[in-house]
């Protein structure tokens, strides 16, 4: 995920430059002063993915959806946000001109100093007067103004509308939508502070040294972003800045044990599993609860995902009874102060739902598509599973599951044509060998049917397990004979993957009547035997062909299936329609993208009447020109497409030498 995250922030950070000219153009019409405020100047630097898809704990593909927060940090400078005591520090060094020799030295970025609130979590930033500014008093840097920039640029980028979502997260979000509706991705734009504002969180106590130490430190150096989001009610909300942990929460993410990640992950998909009920407790609570028992518990007591929910449970409904749940990073924060009693109360009846149904929404869970095989020994919520009965429902649904994934993957999947239309020529002109071993990995490398088969066997009832062979391979790899899975599955299961059996049969009976160089390798005479049947399903590409050829509209099912997967993908980033490595063909095309368009664009953006609009959509025109054409402007866009960005500073927890 790291790999693919890293090509597409290397996207989104040379296609920032297509917003300039309308980031200019709104920054000139703001109220400011020209001497001390930063606007006027504010590009987008960095864009960077966030949120649980970055961390590792989205939803993978399964029978329940459950909300992945996937945000894009567009990082504005150039601008120095600093503490005043690091100001006034800086300045007292700072040597004076004397004006006899002219300074050749670039000018200083503009620069804000951070001023606490009553609310932790929140600063405001104050614009340091210099000698030409006409105001007495130094005034306050604009949280509404910025957030103002990057609505406009979306607005202007976007055909569709777009929304503002509300979040108890630390981030304020921009819906982005595209012509397929939204497209799950929230920009959000930021400030880069480097400055760590709690002390608490390296000296506390703690029982386990989670995250390490030198993660701490890391966490400490880098800083914090600032987003403009402010606390409900606040009379200077048009002023206040929330602090975004974002970057450490990827961190502490990264740190968590694979049975750690599975107790947040199965707590999700039994919320997902609960539906509107499930509503009462956000997803970013669950993870704060879980930072806050990973530092109590030591690693090797977590011992199933199962208990690992209950821990995160307990902590949540200790949190709702004080009515405060401390943020992991900066405890002086309680992460529930904003919740009405309203709120309360559902948090409460969610976490109770959650505690009664774990066992059951988590076997929906594990079934996915197939969930309907495990209702029947769910019929009855009060009394206990039956551990046999569940252990062949599972090994029925996934072994099933293992063989529609197969079919639905081909080797000319869009996903791969994607893979290798995009994602390779970028890491290779971006000379990043060790991303582009692990992007094929994790795109081509992975068996998806022997994965799925062996989480079969892990579940899998004892005789099964006992007479299921697993071979070691040269490579080091593992591979099973999965004929005693395969016994398990009722005529129901066979019905579930060959759609219609006795078409399927005369199909290969056909076959076996052909010479034997015409006939499909591997084709089963019979399909009556579990050995059989796994000579015929678990060979994808020869399944895929017996169904396309035997049963009517399946092809055009399959095809069906593709389109969607093509859509789907075709959902990654609007400006990945324009953008290209080249300068000269990103700038053909944002021609033709605006073309027809920039009046329209800008009224949306801006809402202006028709005679300001068309003065703005040649000021647009001419500083886009303008851009395209400088010398700078074309060594920065050759910067950021040579290499893949790490602005976060992650590689090195993926990559360690």
């Amino acid at each position: 995920m790291f790999v693919r995250n890293a090509v597409e922030d290397q996207v989104g950070t040379a296609g920032a430059l297509e917003a300039a000219p309308l980031l200019q153009l709104v920054q000139e019409r703001l109220p400011r002063c020209p001497h001390c405020s930063p606007f006027g100047q504010l590009l987008i630097q960095t864009v960077s993915t966030s949120g649980s898809v970055m961390e590792g704990l989205s939803n993978p593909t399964g029978a329940l959806e459950v909300d992945s927060d996937l945000d894009s940090m567009y990082e504005f400078g150039p601008i120095h946000v600093q503490t005043a005591d690091e100001f006034y520090t800086r300045r007292a060094a700072a040597p004076t001109s004397t004006g006899s020799h002219p300074t050749t030295a670039p000018p200083a970025p503009p620069c804000v100093i951070i001023a606490p609130t009553r609310n932790p979590g929140f600063v405001m930033l104050r614009q340091p007067r210099t000698p030409d500014c006409a105001h007495e008093h130094e005034l306050l840097f604009s949280s509404e103004a910025f957030y103002k920039l990057m609505r406009c640029s979306v607005r202007f980028e976007q055909e569709a509308s777009i929304g503002v979502r509300g979040t108890s997260g630390p981030s304020a979000e921009i819906e982005r939508r595209c012509e397929l509706g939204y497209d799950g991705n929230d920009a959000v734009p930021c400030l880069r502070a480097h400055w760590w504002p709690a002390q608490e969180f390296i000296t506390r106590d703690r029982k386990q040294d989670w995250p390490p130490a030198k993660a701490r430190e890391d966490i400490q150096l880098y800083g914090v972003h600032l987003v403009a989001k402010s606390p409900p009610g606040s009379p200077l909300g048009y002023y206040i800045w929330r602090i975004s942990f974002s970057r450490a929460e990827v961190i502490a993410s990264w740190h968590l044990t694979v049975q750690q990640r599975g107790s947040l992950l199965a707590l999700k998909r039994c919320k997902a599993g609960l539906g509107k009920r499930g509503k009462g407790v956000k997803s970013y609570f669950m993870k704060t609860a879980l930072f806050w028992v990973c530092q109590i518990v030591p690693a090797s007591e977590w011992d199933s995902a199962v208990e690992g929910a209950r821990w995160i449970l307990h902590v949540l409904e200790s949190a709702v009874s004080v009515r405060r749940l401390p943020c992991f990073f900066w405890a002086d924060i309680n992460v529930l102060q904003f919740l009405s009693a309203e709120e309360l109360s559902a948090m409460t009846e969610t976490i109770g739902l959650l505690r009664a149904h774990m066992d059951r929404l988590l076997m929906r869970w594990c079934a996915g598509p197939l969930s309907h095989l495990v209702e029947p020994v769910l019929r009855h919520p009060q009394e206990p599973i039956p551990e046999h009965e569940l252990r062949v429902c599972l090994v029925r649904a996934l072994v099933t599951s293992a063989v529609w994934d197969a079919i639905r993957k081909p080797c000319d999947s869009p996903r791969l044509a994607k893979y290798e239309s995009f994602w390779v020529p970028r890491l290779l002109g971006s000379s990043a060998p060790g991303e582009l071993a692990a992007m094929f990995h994790q795109e081509l490398a992975t068996t998806f049917l022997q994965t799925t088969l062996f989480r079969a066997l892990l579940v899998a009832p004892d005789p099964v397990l006992s007479r299921t062979r697993v071979t070691p391979l040269p490579s080091g790899l593992l591979t099973l004979d999965p004929t005693p899975l395969v016994s398990l599955l009722q005529p129901q299961d066979v019905l579930e993957v060959l759609v219609n059996p006795l078409r399927v049969l005369d199909w290969c009976r056909q076959q076996h009547a052909r010479p034997s160089a015409e006939r499909p390798a591997g084709v089963p005479d019979h399909i009556n035997s579990p050995r059989a049947f796994c000579d015929l399903a678990l060979r994808p590409a020869l399944l895929r062909r017996a169904l396309c050829e035997s049963v009517p509209g399946f092809r055009e099912h399959l095809q069906a299936k593709l389109l969607n997967e093509r859509m789907l993908l075709d959902r990654l980033r609007v400006f990945e329609l324009s953008f290209h490595p080249q300068l000269g063909v990103f700038a053909e095309r944002l021609r033709r993208k605006y073309d027809s368009s920039v009046m329209d664009r800008l009224q949306r953006a801006l809402a202006l009447d028709e005679d300001t609009t068309f003065m703005l959509a040649v000021q647009w025109w001419c500083e886009l020109l303008r851009l395209l054409t400088e010398p700078v402007v074309q060594t920065e866009f050759r910067r950021r497409c040579a290499a893949l960005p790490d602005t976060w500073s992650l590689r090195k927890y993926v990559f360690r030498n």
